[in-house]
């Protein structure tokens, strides 16, 4: 899959990923629930989704098309 302007289509998801982010920790602050629960969470659910899209194939060939596998690549060695 080779995805065209992709820079814009992810900067779209990240911002609407960090409105609702936002969104969740003002409403859990009103509840009155554990932030460190509620933050370390957040960062699992993150990198879970980050690791599977970076272990799928396409997730390589994104970064392909983008220019930036020879940076990622540099640091293995």
């Amino acid at each position: 899959m080779t995805v065209r302007g992709g820079g814009m289509f992810f900067l779209f998801l990240a911002t609407l990923c960090s409105a609702a982010i936002a969104l969740i920790f003002k409403y859990t602050e009103s509840i009155n629930t554990n932030r460190l629960l509620i933050t370390s969470a957040n960062y699992f659910i993150a990198f879970s989704t980050s690791l599977f899209y970076f272990c799928s194939k396409e997730g390589f060939e994104t970064m392909e098309t983008m220019g930036t596998v020879p940076f990622v690549s540099g640091f293995g060695g």
